[in-house]
């Protein structure tokens, strides 16, 4: 909108917008992640990864493995 609405119009939607933000940030998190990396030393790193949502309820975790270029010998 910068630019091509009126001072006015800009203005008014900036106000708006500042409100929405002040009030996304009374909200308190509800999902929380837990994640983990390791094994730089051996040449080959691990990934690990969880979270979990306390209001629906929605869980995800994984592994993952990589190996670092020029470590794989």
């Amino acid at each position: 909108m910068y630019g091509v609405t009126s001072i006015a119009v800009f203005d008014q939607a900036r106000k708006e917008l500042a409100a929405e933000w002040e009030e996304m940030q009374k909200r308190r998190p509800t999902f929380r992640e837990d994640y983990e990396f390791y094994g730089a030393e051996t040449g080959m790193v691990t990934i690990e990864y969880s979270g979990s949502c306390t209001e629906c309820g929605l869980t995800l975790q994984f592994q993952d493995k990589r190996v670092i270029p020029g470590c794989d010998e």
